[in-house]
């Protein structure tokens, strides 16, 4: 438990602002106006440390946009439902092969 100490606290932040926090970080990137929005529901709220929510949602697009060629687009999708709310990150790149599925097995380095 102590190590849970450090961590930061999770407290209620709008959808749109973590968006828009880890798309500020990306301002740099080459590919950064590859990326499209189609967050209607974006006027919800997660309930996470807001450093962490940028920074996954920031290496998620990251990773889209190395993978995904030159013209065409990464997407950021809001789905909400009553429940629950997520955060799609769709790219336009390869894939991962057959034979590279172990790369998503829990654990995996």
């Amino acid at each position: 438990l102590a190590r849970l100490d450090g961590l930061p606290q999770s407290r209620p932040r709008l959808v749109r602002k973590v968006i828009d926090e880890s798309l500020a970080q990306l301002a740099g990137h080459p590919q950064r106006q590859a990326v499209q929005r189609d967050d209607h529901a974006c006027a919800g709220i997660t309930l996470a440390a807001p450093s962490l929510a940028s920074l996954a949602l920031r290496n998620l697009l990251e990773n889209a946009l190395r993978y995904t060629p030159k013209g065409k687009e990464v997407w950021i999708r809001v789905v909400a439902n009553t429940r629950e709310l997520h955060i799609h990150v769709e790219d336009q790149g390869p894939g991962i092969s057959d034979n590279q599925a172990v790369v998503c097995a829990r654990g995996h380095r």
